[in-house]
């Protein structure tokens, strides 16, 4: 087996891993910094983030993933879909609200990643 064969089926493994524990999107990134980041920074200097003052601490993080995993070569997006329908939609406040509901999933994934895909670790 190739390195891109491998590559695309642990892919497909983390893909069909996170469908599984509830995640509506599974996509995959380059660990660098994207090239919106400058955009991310004027929004946040305009005060365009409201009442989200968790955006602003650590922004040099957040833009550049390397700045927390520095070895890092691939970034997993997760996502998870808040809309319930016209009058059911969930308060999404401070990383609190919605931690209570996908933080179990993100920590049985997180497991089960390093278990089911990371063998040797």
């Amino acid at each position: 087996m190739n390195a891109e064969s491998g590559s695309a089926d642990t892919r497909a493994q983390v893909v069909a891993l996170a469908r599984e524990l509830g995640f509506d999107l599974c996509r995959f990134a380059r660990a660098e910094m994207p090239g919106h980041a400058a955009e991310f920074r004027d929004w946040l200097d305009r005060g365009d983030a409201g009442e989200m003052n968790y955006l602003a601490r650590n922004s040099e993080r957040r833009c550049d993933p390397r700045e927390i995993l520095p070895d890092a070569k691939t970034v997993i997006v997760l996502a998870l879909n808040y809309f319930q329908g016209a009058h059911k939609i969930r308060r999404v406040a401070c990383g609190r609200c919605h931690q209570k509901d996908c933080s179990r999933n993100r920590c049985h994934y997180s497991n089960r990643a390093n278990c089911a895909l990371c063998p040797g670790r």
